[in-house]
């Protein structure tokens, strides 16, 4: 059984400014993040309790290939997204989110 996911406001942002950047550098890179993302929102909707908690009952999920988590708890059966971070910054930009 899989979980529905959702994503505040601030992570959807963040996924739409890593999808224009990819595609500023590469036609069709953008896309390739976006399929990566696809595929591990997938993978944690189905099974969000095998990735590691980072930060009380905060999981992080690594894209395949590109540098980003995707950090996010279970708040009673839903998935809530609360960013898609670089590698590079802040990981703990997303707390104030919660």
């Amino acid at each position: 059984m899989s979980l529905p996911v959702s994503f505040r406001p601030q992570a959807d942002a963040e996924v739409q400014a890593a999808y224009r950047w990819y595609e500023e550098r590469r036609s069709g890179l953008g896309d390739e993040f976006r399929g990566a993302l696809d595929q591990i929102i997938d993978r944690v909707g189905h099974q969000p309790d095998s990735f590691p908690r980072v930060h009380r009952n905060i999981r992080r999920a690594l894209l395949d290939r590109f540098p980003f988590g995707v950090y996010f708890e279970v708040i009673d059966t839903l998935v809530v997204v609360l960013g898609v971070v670089h590698g590079h910054r802040d990981p703990t930009r997303w707390t104030s989110r919660r």
